[in-house]
């Protein structure tokens, strides 16, 4: 009788380990997918800020194309407007001011907008306002 009893025991107890073992293996696998998860979330705003990052050096070249004396462009720090950088879908906007010299040397401040689509690669204004006119297209 005691040898019936201590089989049970020693059968009830590695069902529990085998349990045991299998809800850490499925722990292990859930928190191994959450990491994944954040990582891809980290990657995508990590290629969302430099994106971003472009898209403001870009419009900083198309408006210099625009002035007198593109020299003398003074623009903000991207730290600075990164916030009035917005992206829906592929279409990104950027929206800051230049600081630059007119054609008589006066430093004049502009605001102005560049709108631009980034496809398979590649970048294409939509629009560019500056100094509150539409200047393209």
């Amino acid at each position: 009788m005691k040898k019936g009893v201590l089989i049970i025991v020693v059968i009830v107890i590695a069902i529990i380990v085998v349990l045991v073992i299998i809800k850490s293996s499925k722990q292990y696998d859930e928190a191994k997918s959450r990491r994944a998860e954040t990582q891809e979330y980290y990657e995508d705003i990590r290629k969302e800020g430099a994106l971003k990052y472009e898209a403001y050096e870009r419009a900083k070249n198309v408006i210099k194309e625009l002035l007198k004396s593109p020299s003398t462009a003074q623009f903000p720090e991207y730290s600075d407007v990164k916030n009035r950088i917005y992206r829906k879908d592929s279409l990104i906007s950027v929206s800051s001011f230049v600081d630059a010299h007119n054609a008589y040397g006066a430093l004049l401040k502009a605001d102005y907008s560049v709108d631009m689509v980034y496809v398979y690669g590649k970048w294409n204004l939509v629009s560019i306002y500056y100094d509150g006119e539409k200047v393209f297209p």
